[in-house]
């Protein structure tokens, strides 16, 4: 018995070794099991952040986020061209071309006095502009031209004497008219030349940069006439017959130009904009003044009076605009469609710089300037294509 139990024990030795062996070689896969997500995991979070970068760069090379709210296209040369029309109105300060009081010319008094001015109307002009967009960090390249055109004609009429011009006072000639007519004109040109671009301060949030140069002309002119009644009455001479005052006011120039574009995304297509920019031209004026008295009067039959101003000073302007906008982006991504509605306010400091003259080479010689500052307002309608 003895015997038969010591030969089993080599067989029971060898069983145990192999369960021993059979159970580690088991164990080995099971942790790698174990540890083989974590790692994949691991792997993955890597993966997912590179492709990120590199869709981020790839949507936008330039935008703070991966994917902008708004349709965007490749960022490849593309041309652009657009067109605006505008509704604007005119106004500026230091129009008023006669004084209106009643028994003006009985009492000598200005009792109830009204100084005239212009009531200026609205007017169409335009903005055309082409540009082209680098791929270099997705820079655009504009040009736009601005041209507005507009005139005001007034005409005011009473039985008595009630008008006095505002442009020439006279010690010695009092003018006392039942009739008063004004004109005036202005041609606003602007050319600028820009450099752009669109940045993502969040997916519906852009901001748009915008700096260069730009070239100014605007060309003013008046015409006031003043006639019937007594006309205006010399001391030393009869009664006059009508009286012509001609003011022109250029103005041009160039200098630097800047501001920044809001655009707030509602979807992909809709969004609302927030323009701010102004510009400071070195420019260069030119002032002519005439005045003529028709009639027989104690300085003739012709001109009484012609000044010139040439100067040159620096001048400047700001200009804001809110509104709507759609756009839309087609085959496959390399052209783009964009309409917008909005309303824009341009104001440029000290244009009107006509002169006026109290009691002019009578004894004595006043003189000011008006430094009316010049307002353009309204809607503008724009559309751009870029391919």
């Amino acid at each position: 018995m003895l015997e038969k139990s010591l030969k089993a024990i080599p067989l029971i030795a060898a069983s145990l070794f192999t369960s021993t062996a059979l159970f580690g070689f088991a164990h080995a896969p099971l942790l790698s099991q174990v540890s083989q997500p974590i790692q994949q995991t691991d792997a993955i979070t890597d993966l997912e952040n590179i492709v990120s970068k590199l869709e981020e760069k790839k949507a936008n090379n330039r935008m703070g986020v991966t994917q902008p709210s708004r349709p965007e296209l490749r960022d490849e040369l593309s041309f652009i061209v657009e067109g605006s029309g505008l509704y604007w109105k005119a106004s500026q300060e230091g129009m008023e071309y006669a004084v209106k009081a009643h028994d003006l010319f009985a009492t000598g008094n200005m009792k109830n006095g009204r100084l005239l001015s212009h009531d200026f109307e609205w007017g169409g002009g335009f903005r055309i502009g082409v540009g082209l967009h680098l791929p270099y960090d997705s820079w655009e390249l504009k040009a736009d031209w601005t041209r507005y055109s507009n005139s005001s004609s007034v005409h005011h009429h009473k039985s008595n004497p009630e008008f006095s011009p505002t442009f020439f006072l006279f010690p010695a000639i009092a003018w006392f008219a039942t009739h008063s007519k004004s004109h005036y004109s202005i041609e606003y040109n602007t050319v600028d030349a820009t450099m752009q671009r669109d940045y993502f301060v969040s997916r519906s949030l852009t901001l748009r940069p915008i700096f260069g140069v730009r070239g100014v002309w605007i060309d003013q002119h008046f015409s006031q006439q003043f006639y019937g009644g007594p006309g205006g009455l010399g001391v030393f001479g009869p009664a006059t017959g009508k009286q012509k005052i001609k003011v022109e006011n250029d103005f041009a120039g160039g200098g630097v130009f800047g501001g920044i574009n809001m655009n707030f995304c509602f979807n992909r297509q809709w969004s609302i904009y927030g323009d701010l920019a102004g510009s400071l031209i070195w420019g260069h004026f030119d002032v002519d003044v005439k005045n003529k008295i028709t009639g027989a009067n104690l300085f003739g039959n012709g001109t009484f009076a012609n000044v010139e101003n040439d100067s040159s000073n620096l001048k400047g302007n700001v200009q804001t605009g809110l509104g709507f906008q759609w756009q839309t982006t087609f085959g496959k991504n390399r052209c783009r469609l964009l309409f917008s509605a909005g309303y824009e306010i341009l104001f440029w400091f000290s244009q009107n710089n006509a002169p006026r003259f109290v009691f002019p080479g009578v004894f004595n010689n006043g003189y000011y300037e008006a430094n009316g500052s010049l307002t353009l307002q309204g809607g503008t309608f724009r559309g751009l294509f870029e391919f």
